[in-house]
Protein backbone atom coordinates (compact mmCIF):
# COMPACT_ATOMS: atom_id res chain seq x y z
CA UNK A 1 0.00 0.00 0.00
CA UNK A 2 1.13 3.51 -0.79
CA UNK A 3 0.96 6.12 1.99
CA UNK A 4 0.76 9.75 0.96
CA UNK A 5 0.35 12.79 3.19
CA UNK A 6 -2.47 14.85 1.66
CA UNK A 7 -2.80 18.03 3.68
CA UNK A 8 -3.45 19.47 7.10
CA UNK A 9 -7.12 19.83 7.93
CA UNK A 10 -8.59 22.04 10.58
CA UNK A 11 -10.34 19.16 12.32
CA UNK A 12 -12.52 19.76 15.31
CA UNK A 13 -11.90 18.83 18.88
CA UNK A 14 -15.02 16.70 18.80
CA UNK A 15 -15.05 14.08 21.52
CA UNK A 16 -14.84 11.35 18.89
CA UNK A 17 -12.69 13.04 16.30
CA UNK A 18 -9.33 14.50 17.18
CA UNK A 19 -7.66 17.84 17.53
CA UNK A 20 -6.99 20.84 15.29
CA UNK A 21 -4.36 20.60 12.54
CA UNK A 22 -4.66 16.82 12.44
CA UNK A 23 -2.61 15.49 9.50
CA UNK A 24 -4.60 13.61 6.90
CA UNK A 25 -3.01 10.71 5.05
CA UNK A 26 -4.38 8.83 2.06
CA UNK A 27 -3.48 5.14 1.89
CA UNK A 28 -3.89 3.78 -1.63
CA UNK A 29 -4.37 0.11 -2.43
CA UNK A 30 -6.95 -0.65 0.23
CA UNK A 31 -9.74 -3.09 -0.60
CA UNK A 32 -12.23 -1.14 1.49
CA UNK A 33 -12.82 2.63 1.56
CA UNK A 34 -12.75 3.96 5.11
CA UNK A 35 -11.61 6.84 7.30
CA UNK A 36 -9.81 6.06 10.55
CA UNK A 37 -8.73 8.44 13.29
CA UNK A 38 -5.50 7.33 14.98
CA UNK A 39 -4.22 9.42 17.90
CA UNK A 40 -2.49 12.23 16.01
CA UNK A 41 -3.66 11.75 12.41
CA UNK A 42 -6.48 10.69 10.13
CA UNK A 43 -6.02 7.97 7.56
CA UNK A 44 -8.30 7.68 4.56
CA UNK A 45 -8.05 4.23 2.97
CA UNK A 46 -8.97 4.08 -0.71
CA UNK A 47 -8.46 1.86 -3.74
CA UNK A 48 -5.82 2.77 -6.31
CA UNK A 49 -6.93 5.49 -8.73
CA UNK A 50 -9.77 6.69 -6.51
CA UNK A 51 -10.78 10.11 -7.81
CA UNK A 52 -10.43 13.28 -5.78
CA UNK A 53 -14.22 13.64 -5.89
CA UNK A 54 -14.67 10.19 -4.32
CA UNK A 55 -12.04 10.86 -1.65
CA UNK A 56 -13.78 14.14 -0.80
CA UNK A 57 -17.14 12.37 -0.65
CA UNK A 58 -15.76 9.70 1.69
CA UNK A 59 -14.20 12.30 3.97
CA UNK A 60 -17.35 14.48 3.94
CA UNK A 61 -19.47 11.48 4.96
CA UNK A 62 -17.06 10.78 7.81
CA UNK A 63 -17.19 14.41 8.97
CA UNK A 64 -20.99 14.27 8.78
CA UNK A 65 -21.09 11.15 10.93
CA UNK A 66 -18.76 12.66 13.55
CA UNK A 67 -20.73 15.90 13.71
CA UNK A 68 -24.03 14.02 13.82
CA UNK A 69 -22.94 12.11 16.93
CA UNK A 70 -22.01 15.32 18.72
CA UNK A 71 -25.10 17.29 17.71
CA UNK A 72 -27.30 14.34 18.66
CA UNK A 73 -26.10 14.92 22.24
CA UNK A 74 -26.09 18.72 22.17
CA UNK A 75 -29.61 19.36 20.85
CA UNK A 76 -31.47 17.55 23.66
CA UNK A 77 -29.13 18.99 26.30
CA UNK A 78 -29.75 22.56 25.15
CA UNK A 79 -33.46 22.06 24.42
CA UNK A 80 -33.86 21.17 28.09
CA UNK A 81 -31.63 24.01 29.33
CA UNK A 82 -33.27 26.68 27.17
CA UNK A 83 -36.72 25.08 27.53
CA UNK A 84 -37.45 24.92 23.80
CA UNK A 85 -38.05 22.10 21.32
CA UNK A 86 -37.04 21.84 17.66
CA UNK A 87 -38.98 19.68 15.21
CA UNK A 88 -35.89 18.56 13.32
CA UNK A 89 -32.25 19.31 12.61
CA UNK A 90 -29.97 18.50 9.72
CA UNK A 91 -26.38 18.88 8.55
CA UNK A 92 -25.56 20.38 5.17
CA UNK A 93 -22.60 21.87 3.32
CA UNK A 94 -23.19 25.61 3.40
CA UNK A 95 -21.07 28.34 1.85
CA UNK A 96 -21.94 31.42 3.89
CA UNK A 97 -23.44 30.39 7.25
CA UNK A 98 -22.50 28.17 10.16
CA UNK A 99 -26.14 27.47 10.90
CA UNK A 100 -29.68 28.61 10.27
CA UNK A 101 -33.06 28.26 11.86
CA UNK A 102 -36.55 28.29 10.39
CA UNK A 103 -38.68 29.75 13.17
CA UNK A 104 -42.00 28.78 11.54
CA UNK A 105 -41.06 25.12 11.04
CA UNK A 106 -38.72 24.96 14.05
CA UNK A 107 -35.97 23.34 11.99
CA UNK A 108 -32.23 23.77 12.59
CA UNK A 109 -29.69 23.46 9.78
CA UNK A 110 -25.99 23.13 10.67
CA UNK A 111 -22.98 23.57 8.40
CA UNK A 112 -20.97 20.39 7.82
CA UNK A 113 -17.77 22.42 8.25
CA UNK A 114 -18.57 22.73 11.96
CA UNK A 115 -16.92 19.31 12.18
CA UNK A 116 -13.60 21.12 11.70
CA UNK A 117 -14.13 23.56 14.56
CA UNK A 118 -13.69 23.22 18.33
CA UNK A 119 -16.58 21.52 20.10
CA UNK A 120 -17.33 24.79 21.91
CA UNK A 121 -18.05 26.41 18.55
CA UNK A 122 -20.46 23.64 17.58
CA UNK A 123 -22.19 24.10 20.92
CA UNK A 124 -22.34 27.88 20.36
CA UNK A 125 -24.05 27.45 16.99
CA UNK A 126 -26.55 24.97 18.45
CA UNK A 127 -27.38 27.36 21.31
CA UNK A 128 -27.52 30.33 18.92
CA UNK A 129 -30.05 28.60 16.66
CA UNK A 130 -32.16 27.36 19.59
CA UNK A 131 -32.27 30.85 21.13
CA UNK A 132 -34.04 31.94 17.96
CA UNK A 133 -37.07 30.08 19.36
CA UNK A 134 -37.11 32.64 22.15
CA UNK A 135 -36.06 35.66 20.10
CA UNK A 136 -36.31 35.74 16.32
CA UNK A 137 -33.92 38.66 15.72
CA UNK A 138 -30.34 39.43 16.74
CA UNK A 139 -31.35 42.23 19.06
CA UNK A 140 -30.53 43.09 22.68
CA UNK A 141 -32.90 40.41 24.00
CA UNK A 142 -31.18 37.81 21.86
CA UNK A 143 -27.79 38.80 23.29
CA UNK A 144 -29.16 38.70 26.83
CA UNK A 145 -30.34 35.12 26.25
CA UNK A 146 -26.97 34.18 24.76
CA UNK A 147 -25.16 35.71 27.74
CA UNK A 148 -27.40 33.79 30.13
CA UNK A 149 -27.12 30.39 28.46
CA UNK A 150 -23.58 30.51 27.08
CA UNK A 151 -21.49 33.31 28.63
CA UNK A 152 -18.44 32.54 26.42
CA UNK A 153 -20.42 32.78 23.17
CA UNK A 154 -18.56 35.87 21.92
CA UNK A 155 -15.22 34.05 22.00
CA UNK A 156 -16.72 31.19 19.99
CA UNK A 157 -18.15 33.67 17.49
CA UNK A 158 -14.68 35.18 17.06
CA UNK A 159 -13.14 31.76 16.39
CA UNK A 160 -15.77 31.01 13.76
CA UNK A 161 -15.44 34.45 12.17
CA UNK A 162 -11.74 33.74 11.68
CA UNK A 163 -12.40 30.27 10.23
CA UNK A 164 -12.89 29.36 6.60
CA UNK A 165 -16.32 28.02 5.70
CA UNK A 166 -15.26 26.01 2.66
CA UNK A 167 -13.53 22.64 2.51
CA UNK A 168 -9.86 22.45 1.60
CA UNK A 169 -8.85 21.46 -1.92
CA UNK A 170 -6.78 18.31 -2.19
Amino acid sequence: MLLQKISLLKLSELKRVGCPDTPLYAIYGSLKHQVVLKHSHIKIYVRENTSVANREKLLSEWYREQLHHLVQELIPKWEETINVKVNSWNIKKMRTKWGSYNTDKKNVLLNLNLAKTPVECVEYIVVHELVHLLERHHNDNFQIYMDRFLPEWKQCREVLNESVLSFEEW
